[in-house]
């Protein structure tokens, strides 16, 4: 787990590959995504703000990949 973001990390990943092949539970998504000009935002405002940006994306993606009944 991320510090940060509290989002899964490539060790998690790997780990529930394992998982999955074990149990043959194929319903798996992978989200890989790269931040547009990400470096600008802490060349220019600062590493606090940049972590804050990052925080934001995270919690974006937790709300929206949660399944709606």
């Amino acid at each position: 787990m991320d510090p940060l973001t509290q989002l899964n990390n490539c060790n998690c990943r790997e780990q529930h590959l394992f998982e999955c092949g074990r149990s043959q539970d194929l319903n798996m998504y992978l989200l890989v995504l790269d931040v547009n000009r990400f470096k600008k935002i802490n060349d220019e405002h600062g590493h606090v703000q940049g972590d804050l940006a990052l925080k934001a994306i995270a919690n974006y993606l937790k709300e929206s990949c949660i399944e709606k009944k």
